[in-house]
């Protein structure tokens, strides 16, 4: 995974850390440049500055925001709604591309998981290599559909600096026993682990992959 180029994109500040978190703590300091759009600037005010300051703890390459208006995105053209993904996509060169899961309760979640398959699609010269859907706790469980993972990340070492990053995102975590309490989050990646054989994990569905 070294020197890979990996993008991480999601509706809100506080997805990129919930969703796969411990997978771009990891693949940074395996020596990947990890870099977040995010396409919301969220429902506070402080939502930018809580997702820089998780960025940082996380080691991320470069995090965009844009300015969609939170919880309106499944309203836009879905080719409007994929253009800053496609931008991102011809800037980076990504080979492995993180976004949400198309059954998520949450409608921004959805929109966004389209937008990005759409910008995925495998054209000719297209540099994406891998489409992943991470789980985003209160919304994927919360689907029509369950979150059926197919692949998971060893994150063992790196979950007590995902939790660091979600620490920052005061506005948007809650006590314990909602699914974005730290306790649920470390739960999650422990029940997670046991399904792969390691102390904690992040799971993913393998939505598409190239082997060359």
């Amino acid at each position: 995974m070294t020197e890979a180029s990996v993008l991480v994109v999601v509706a809100h500040p506080d997805d990129e850390s919930l969703g796969c978190g411990g997978a771009i703590a990891k693949l940074a300091r395996s020596g990947a440049k990890v870099r977040a759009l995010i396409m919301s600037a969220g429902r506070t005010k402080n939502a930018g500055n809580q997702a820089i300051a998780a960025a940082k703890i996380l080691g991320l390459a470069e995090i965009q925001i844009n300015d969609f208006t939170d919880q309106q995105l499944d309203n836009l053209p879905l080719a409007y709604l994929a253009e800053p993904v496609e931008a991102a996509i011809a800037l980076f060169q990504p080979q492995i591309v993180f976004t949400h899961s198309g059954s998520d309760l949450n409608q921004d979640h959805r929109a966004v998981f389209q937008a990005t398959a759409i910008a995925c699609r495998p054209v000719p010269k297209s540099t994406v290599e891998s489409l992943y859907s991470c789980e985003i706790p209160s919304s994927s469980e919360w689907g029509q559909q369950p979150f059926a993972p197919n692949t998971f990340y060893d994150i063992s070492e790196f979950l007590e600096i995902k939790q660091r990053a979600l620490d920052c995102y005061v506005d948007e975590m809650r006590p314990f026993p909602h699914p974005r309490s730290q306790e649920a989050v470390a739960a999650l990646a422990k029940v997670r682990g046991v399904s792969c054989g390691v102390a904690a994990a992040e799971a993913f569905y393998l939505v598409r992959r190239l082997i060359k």
